[in-house]
């Protein structure tokens, strides 16, 4: 078979559609569905003729900020939302200051709720008394907020900074939205 085969109609040659990937700052009360009834969700932040059939990769709840990647391509969807395999970095404001010990259990692994297995942290780096950036490989229902509240403190905001190597952009304000660059492309081998 030839591998330079075109389609064409009435003459024109149609191109074959791309897979979409875009980087979405998502702001505060909105929610990661694909329901665009729902006035919340963050596809609604795009414009309507770019929404179908686009996806979250993975979810942030109502009350997180942050980087929240779309895109049409189910198949990388799942390969980045597969538990185990890409980090999530996450910015926490905490209610309180928490202490070594609790750094500590989070790295460790502490056991939540209602759950059989511990769920631990990559990587824990304290900011300030008030503020730490963690790492989570997997993406349990509020994971993150859990996993402190399971060392004795409260998650007082949170925000998603990187997925993988992806970082949020700086210049995207909060409902703003870009394609992913080249190299941001490359990072997870799309061409």
């Amino acid at each position: 078979m030839s591998t330079d085969a075109s389609v064409t109609l009435d003459g024109e040659v149609i191109a074959p559609l791309q897979s979409r990937y875009l980087m979405l700052h998502k702001p505060l009360g909105t929610v990661c569905t694909a329901r665009h009834a729902d006035p919340r969700s963050v596809l609604n932040l795009l414009p309507d003729d770019q929404r179908k059939p686009l996806q979250c990769v993975g979810r942030l709840d109502v009350d997180t900020t942050g980087l929240l990647l779309v895109t049409d391509d189910g198949g990388w969807n799942h390969n980045i939302s597969r538990p185990g395999c890409t980090a999530k970095v996450y910015r926490i404001e905490l209610a309180r200051p928490i202490d070594e010990t609790a750094l500590g259990a989070l790295l460790e692994g502490v056991m939540l709720r209602n759950e059989s297995r511990a769920a631990r942290a990559q990587w824990v780096d304290r900011v300030d008394a008030l503020t730490l950036r963690i790492a989570v490989l997997e993406g349990r229902y509020h994971l993150v907020r859990r996993m402190v509240a399971a060392v004795g403190n409260h998650v007082a905001s949170l925000h998603r900074e990187a997925v993988g190597d992806v970082v949020l952009d700086p210049a995207l304000a909060p409902g703003q939205w870009r394609a992913l660059s080249e190299s941001e492309r490359a990072l997870w081998g799309i061409s």
